[in-house]
This record gives C-alpha cells, structure tokens and sequence, in this order.
C-alpha cells in the first residue's frame, strides 16, 4: 500500500498516470505531494506538464 505521508511516492505514482494518459489521476496524485511538500518543484512540473 502506499504510505500517505511519502512524497516520493505520490510523485511516482502521479507519473505512471501521467505516462498511462490518466490526467486525472495524475494530477491528484502531484497535489496530495504538494500537500506534503508545498514547494516541491517536481510537483509542480507534472501539473503544468498535464495542461488543464
């Protein structure tokens, strides 16, 4: 299972649905690491990556 408070974690995740067209998904996963971490760059890049 995936541990909730890992941002490492949710940015992992949020790029295999990114990559997989799961924008959704995506995007979910990159706010709940910005949650953790609110100046996570990576973060940011995978939502700006995904567009609106």
């Amino acid at each position: 299972d995936l541990d909730p408070e890992n941002v490492e974690a949710h940015l992992y995740l949020g790029d295999i649905h990114a990559e997989q067209g799961r924008k959704d998904e995506a995007r979910e996963s990159y706010h709940k690491a910005l949650a953790l971490d609110p100046s996570n760059e990576r973060a940011n890049q995978g939502i700006a990556h995904l567009g609106s």
